[in-house]
């Protein structure tokens, strides 16, 4: 009579193998699929590989996650996994904005980036955005010898009035207003200061109470503004001496010369003797006459 093998694993309430039954000759034996292990502790069941634990059994370069029956690879914050399921690319944030949040200036590191600003302006705290620098508040940051006016992201001088600001555009120079009667109101003389002016007047004027107009001075009420020994004749800006009647005005221009009218007819009438005194004369008769009580001149 001949025995014939029995084949269990043609059957499988002959065997119970979890994965794969392997016929032997008057027997059987299990065995698992890739990424499975036999169990020790009964031969049949198989048991999931933890490939993440060994390293020589996986080749992720970053992360390893464990599935049923195998593993896969992953990747760190900042990097993607390249087309080989294994390798790990830095992701380039700064080329989409969408996964940066940098305001200004962003820069790619190796698995992330970080944030810059242009100048005049400087990182906030959240590392992100960029706030504008005040130059104005520090003289460190700046160089304008006066003003000093912030904006976003730059400064600009300017200069206090009376001055402009130079080539250099920081330097404020004294702007002569008196150059230019559009920038001063001096009705007669202008003089410049250093950041401002002022109005002078000629002689023979004073200066208005409004600082710019000049009006003349009266010098023949004020005996000590004028040298005319007797009248004394005011003009715009200046004076001029006169004399009474019988006195004229001696090349001095200012002292009074008594006239002798005796001296010429045509300034005096007497038909015999004239007799001269200061400022006028008198009429005589010679012996024999009298002077006529009508007219005080015909004898």
């Amino acid at each position: 009579v001949t025995c014939l093998d029995v084949n269990e694993c043609l059957d499988s309430s002959l065997h119970n193998c979890s994965q794969i039954c392997q016929n032997s000759n008057g027997s059987y034996s299990c065995e698992c699929t890739n990424g499975f292990m036999l169990s020790p502790k009964d031969n049949v069941t198989c048991d999931d590989i933890d490939e993440c634990i060994v390293s020589d059994m996986n080749n992720c370069s970053q992360l390893c996650v464990n599935i049923n029956g195998g593993y896969q690879c992953s990747c760190i914050e900042g990097y993607v996994l390249d087309l080989d399921n294994v390798t790990c690319e830095d992701v380039n944030e700064c080329e989409r904005t969408e996964l940066n949040n940098c305001t200004q200036k962003c820069f790619n590191t190796n698995g992330s980036y970080s944030c810059d600003c242009r100048t005049g302006f400087q990182l906030g705290k959240d590392g992100y955005t960029c706030l504008d620098v005040d130059e104005c508040s520090n003289p460190a940051l700046h160089n304008c010898t006066q003003k000093c006016m912030n904006v976003d992201g730059r400064y600009f001088c300017e200069c206090d009035p009376g001055f402009k600001l130079g080539s250099d555009n920081r330097t404020c120079q004294d702007f002569d207003e008196c150059q230019n009667i559009s920038f001063h109101n001096c009705s007669q003389k202008c003089v410049n200061h250093d950041g401002l002016f002022s109005c002078e007047c000629f002689g023979g004027y004073q200066l208005d109470s409004d600082g710019s107009n000049c009006l003349d001075v009266n010098e023949c009420e004020d005996s000590t503004l004028h040298n005319c020994s007797q009248v004394c004749r005011n003009k715009d800006g200046s004076f001029f001496c006169d004399c009474f009647p019988g006195y004229s005005l001696s090349t001095d221009g200012v002292t009074c010369l008594d006239v002798n009218e005796c001296l010429d007819s045509s300034l005096h009438n007497c038909s015999q003797i004239c007799q001269n005194s200061n400022g006028s004369y008198s009429c005589e008769c010679t012996n024999g006459f009298m002077l006529s009580p009508k007219d005080n001149v015909t004898c």
